[in-house]
């Protein structure tokens, strides 16, 4: 009885074990991961979910900017942006931004996004997954992770 409980702990102890070892996350930086981050950041903006992008910058900005505070500038920002577009374009109401994942490049801990903005269908603005181009979202992968921005964040939320 006493070697069948030994047994039954060994065993025990090595599912555990492989369980932890299977479930613990990469900690170089892909392209999958990349992707997986900025696809999840871009259904937050296309839902409306401000709160939700906030997740996905780095530390340094969120001690900069509170996530009230970013909630509240992105809301006003995205409804002044929705307005502009809608005036410049003659883009009827009740139609909203989206954000659409085109492609990433990964190179060492930086990301490039290439995404395409359009409104009701039509592709306003494309941003290229390009290192050199001005127009992309950059990424930076730290402490295992992928967070949107620069490597020196603004001070403020703007």
């Amino acid at each position: 009885m006493h070697r069948l409980v030994m047994v039954l702990m060994v065993f025990l102890f090595s599912i555990g074990i492989i369980g932890i070892a299977c479930s613990s996350s990469t900690s170089e930086p892909t392209e999958e991961g990349l992707e997986q981050r900025a696809q999840a950041w871009s259904d937050a903006f296309n839902e409306g979910n401000y709160s939700d992008m906030y997740r996905y910058f780095p530390p340094e900005f969120k001690e900069a900017c509170a996530a009230g505070e970013f909630v509240d500038y992105s809301r006003a920002t995205i409804a002044e942006l929705e307005d502009y577009m809608k005036l410049t374009f003659g883009l009827d109401d009740g139609g909203r931004l989206h954000l659409k994942l085109v492609d990433v490049l990964v190179e060492g801990t930086n990301g490039f996004v290439g995404q395409e903005l359009s409104y009701q269908g039509d592709v306003l603005y494309s941003m290229s997954s390009s290192e050199d181009s001005d127009n992309t979202l950059r990424w930076k992968f730290v402490d295992g992770e992928w967070y949107m921005g620069e490597d020196d964040p603004d001070e403020d939320c703007e």
